[in-house]
């Protein structure tokens, strides 16, 4: 589904590396989440693996089918919600499997001929997660799509993400700074910190969704007694590793 052997990631003009020595993968169906201070190259490493990006040395092996979700909804503010799903169709036309998706974010036929601008931030979002879902992608990317909102649309956006996933399961790389985000959604968990930034933990979530506010916090205790400076993104966490059960 999508394998990466990063050696170096360095800005032009700069003295040293953001990123270095990373290993990261993707199964199908798999959803990973990374996690990481703000600032340490979640987003870069994210651009790499989309494609965005390909100065950097090592090896990518990624699915040609992908989808993109990114921090702000990005939208065609001239084109209406129908013209904005059809972008991502190969026939250019909202097809039955894009109006379903729409249904499926609780947006109802009266929207398709709105213009984003009409839309409130929260719809907007639930559009943009489903276009990112309609072309089918094998693999799905997503950075921080849900940063900005208040605590319950952001809830409820990760519930209709959780349940589109659940149903076409495309492999999925979902970047956050949130702990409790990445304990509520992922499988997989894995931790960068350090400079440049480095895999320091990678950690898997074997708690049945859909998983409790009760049940993230106990997660949230072991991984952060076991490692306590984990989000501080330093190297004190010793070399990766699984949990069998988070």
């Amino acid at each position: 589904m999508m394998h990466l052997q990063l050696a170096r990631k360095t800005w032009p003009g700069a003295d040293s590396a953001v990123l270095a020595d990373i290993e990261l993968h993707v199964a199908a169906g798999e959803f990973v989440c990374l996690v990481g201070p703000s600032g340490c190259g979640k987003s870069t490493l994210l651009a790499l693996i989309a494609g965005l990006d390909a100065e950097f040395s090592g090896t990518l092996r990624a699915s040609a089918d992908l989808g993109l979700l990114f921090q702000t909804p990005r939208l065609m503010p001239w084109l209406t919600v129908r013209e904005n799903l059809a972008l991502v169709l190969p026939q250019g036309r909202c097809d039955a499997h894009a109006l379903e998706l729409l249904a499926a974010m609780g947006l109802d036929a009266a929207t398709l001929d709105r213009y984003p601008g009409q839309l409130s931030g929260g719809q907007q979002r639930r559009v943009a997660l489903a276009r990112a879902f309609a072309a089918r992608p094998r693999l799905l990317l997503l950075d921080e799509p849900f940063v900005s909102l208040d605590a319950p649309v952001a809830q409820r956006l990760r519930e209709l993400l959780l349940a589109q996933w659940q149903a076409e399961r495309p492999g999925v790389l979902f970047v956050t700074h949130d702990l409790d985000e990445a304990l509520t959604l992922a499988d997989r968990i894995v931790f960068l910190g350090g400079a440049p930034a480095q895999v320091v933990l990678e950690w898997r979530c074997g708690v049945l969704r859909p998983r409790s506010p009760a049940a993230v916090a106990g997660q949230r205790a072991v991984l952060l007694g076991a490692h306590p400076d984990l989000l501080a993104g330093r190297r004190g966490c010793g070399p990766a590793q699984e949990s069998a059960d988070g």
